[in-house]
């Protein structure tokens, strides 16, 4: 395919235009991973972690309704269009998450509200990923779609970090006595996410151009069929031979040859729906840190809700950097090492840095009265109104469970990392492969639609069970997660493999079958003669 330099220019940058698309989603979706819970607890003195979990799942809920149907509906209208119907959406979502606090007591219920219109919009994942396959060679896709994933994951851990910037506001900060609101360390994400969306509805408007590189909507059957020979590295040879079978009866007893042909110009659906369990179970686990980082500090170091949200948040920064050398040092492995086997040391990461969060220490959580500068660890306390610290009135494993040192925060998420980013890039690029020349849209919008998925189910089942149980409980529950995602890995290892290298299978067989055939015609004519 030839190209122009002022064409190559413009796509690239509507490429850019996408990324952008996907980083502020990503951003939207974790900017409030430090500040949720204390806003939550400004709003509603009664705040509940149980409660916590509905909201951090509500952004995700809404993404997963809607990102199927925004994916199917990418396949068939210029992609602008939902783009920025979907923009407009996280705009409205943002601005009342902004205002929640004006709603006095009900306003745990505008969070939620609020967090599930921004899943609704934030569905336009689907419409990046699409864009990413139908838009890049066949030798950019890989750079492309590592691209893609490099640049959500890297959203959601630079979101917290973001936070940062509106620590100084304090939780007062400016109000706005007129609209019963105010600009502060909790709202201040929101506005941000709001301006964020704003300028890339200018950017699509002014700048994007949708550029369909391989045709994929137009593709025929006999396109698609020479593509896997070629790609397959049979062309010449299987060439006239798809052609024959092309022109198959429906009636002829040759079954086998038209199924082999049916099978032969479509993707392996049993591997792409492997990638997207496995997707779905990554994505569960990485609810950890989207809900339970800023819990954990309050409750094993009695921090207040802004220290431990000035913490978190400078953390999830330290993180992005470590995130930055994860994506880089994943690219430079993948020049020496398979795909598959980075993909499997990903969650092996992953399970490492979850055992390291295992409570296993001699010391229990701190408790902390207000006003006093001791910390209790043992007999309950009596005669207090305000405890700083793990709340052991409402979850009873605080006097039973062994304390998360400071250490062991650090590390496990610095671990867990690594491991998230090397095995999310992983699973997307080989999703994409999976899939070869063939529309993206609707499948794209079924993989984003099971990561949702993983962030609607991993926040409401890991709050409750940390509520109720602890974090041994939790986090040996991720584990046994993230060991279910390796094992299936393993299962399909050989199935979970590039379309032109399923095709050269496929093709085989195909020249296997005719061989066959050709010998039994003329063992046959020999026969008769």
């Amino acid at each position: 395919m030839m190209e122009r330099r002022g064409e190559r220019y413009r796509r690239y940058l509507s490429i850019a235009i996408m990324l952008f698309s996907m980083l502020g989603c990503a951003i939207g979706f974790s900017i409030i991973f430090g500040s949720v819970w204390p806003y939550y607890q400004k709003i509603d003195g009664s705040a509940s972690k149980s409660f916590l979990g509905f909201i951090v799942a509500a952004f995700s809920f809404g993404q997963l309704l809607t990102s199927p149907f925004i994916g199917m509906w990418s396949n068939y209208r210029p992609i602008r269009e939902p783009l920025i119907i979907t923009l407009i959406i996280v705009i409205i979502g943002y601005s009342l998450y902004a205002y929640a606090e004006a709603f006095n007591h009900g306003g745990k219920w505008v969070l939620i509200i609020s967090r599930f219109i921004m899943g609704l919009g934030a569905g336009n994942v689907a419409l990046a990923r699409s864009y990413m396959s139908s838009a890049t060679l066949e030798t950019e896709r890989n750079t492309a779609m590592s691209l893609l994933a490099s640049t959500q994951a890297l959203g959601f851990i630079l979101g917290p970090a973001l936070g940062l910037l509106f620590q100084p506001l304090g939780k007062d900060g400016v109000r706005w006595p007129a609209t019963k609101s105010s600009f502060n360390l909790y709202t201040g994400p929101g506005f941000l996410g709001a301006l964020l969306s704003i300028i890339n509805i200018i950017m699509v408007v002014c700048f994007f151009k949708e550029y369909t590189v391989h045709g994929i909507k137009k593709r025929l059957r006999l396109r698609r069929l020479l593509y896997c020979c070629v790609n397959g590295g049979r062309g010449e040879e299987t060439k006239p031979l798809i052609e024959k079978q092309l022109n198959v009866d429906d009636d002829t007893d040759d079954v086998e040859a038209s199924a082999t042909v049916t099978s032969l110009h479509s993707y392996d659906h049993t591997a792409a729906f492997a990638s997207i369990f496995i997707f779905f179970l990554i994505l569960v686990v990485f609810a950890v840190i989207d809900t339970l980082l800023t819990p954990m500090a309050e409750d094993e170091y009695a921090w207040s809700g802004d220290k431990a949200t000035f913490v978190v948040n400078l953390l999830s920064a330290i993180n992005s950097v470590i995130s930055i050398a994860s994506f880089l040092g994943t690219r430079l492995l993948l020049k020496w090492i398979p795909e598959r086997l980075v993909f499997i040391s990903g969650l092996i990461l992953m399970i490492v840095g979850m055992i390291i969060w295992l409570p296993l220490g001699p010391d229990k959580p701190d408790i902390l009265l207000t006003g006093m500068n001791d910390n209790i660890t043992g007999e309950p306390l009596v005669n207090s109104t305000s405890i700083l610290g793990c709340d052991y009135h409402r979850q009873s494993w605080c006097l039973d469970q062994p304390k998360i040192y400071l250490f062991q925060y650090i590390i496990g998420l610095y671990i867990l990392t690594p491991g998230y980013c090397a095995s999310s890039l992983i699973c997307y690029t080989m999703f994409s492969k999976i899939l070869g020349p063939w529309p993206q849209g609707l499948m794209m919008g079924l993989i984003s639609a099971s990561g949702s998925a993983g962030r609607t189910v991993g926040p409401l089942l890991l709050a409750n069970v940390y509520y109720e149980a602890g974090p041994r409980t939790t986090f040996l529950m991720c584990i046994g997660i993230i060991s279910l995602a390796l094992v299936t890995l393993i299962i399909f290892y050989r199935r979970i493999v590039p379309y032109s290298v399923y095709c050269q299978r496929f093709t085989s067989r195909l020249v296997n079958l005719n061989a066959n055939s050709d010998l039994s015609e003329s063992n046959a004519s020999l026969t008769n003669a």
